[in-house]
């Protein structure tokens, strides 16, 4: 399982970026979109079950965030890479888990896991100079 880079818990308006690959060949695949045949999107924390996102449209890569929304980023130059706004849900303070699992399969694809851990607002570090738009 891969490991995303950590988000601090109460989060919100996170987007993640995934790389979706053939079943088949485990290379990159394009086509990736909200209403790929057999699409099931989850998160999962500790001690629940896993959460059913509803995977909305977004009209382009540089759309809003919108809970659950799905757009392939580039089919040409970024082969595969898919943007994912994960609910925020997924990100609130529990009191018990220390990571989300986002999971997604469709049909043609490789199944995706991603570890993502969750930490205190003050474990982020950002450098001088720099902001982070959603923390």
């Amino acid at each position: 399982m891969k490991t995303y880079r950590p988000i601090p818990r109460g989060s919100v308006k996170n987007s993640l970026y995934l790389e979706m690959q053939d079943s088949t060949t485990g290379l990159p695949k394009t086509g990736f979109a909200y209403n790929t045949a057999g699409i099931k999107f989850y998160y999962t924390k500790k001690r629940v079950a896993a959460v059913a996102v509803t995977p909305a449209t977004l009209a382009a890569v540089t759309t809003a965030w919108t809970s659950g929304g799905v757009k392939e980023i580039d089919a040409t130059n970024a082969a595969g890479l898919v943007r994912f706004d994960i609910p925020d849900a997924a990100f609130t303070d529990d009191g018990v888990s220390d990571e989300v699992i986002i999971s997604v399969v469709a049909t043609g694809y490789a199944p995706v896991n991603v570890r993502v851990p969750l930490t205190d607002k003050q474990d982020v570090w950002v450098s001088p100079g720099t902001t982070r738009a959603n923390s």
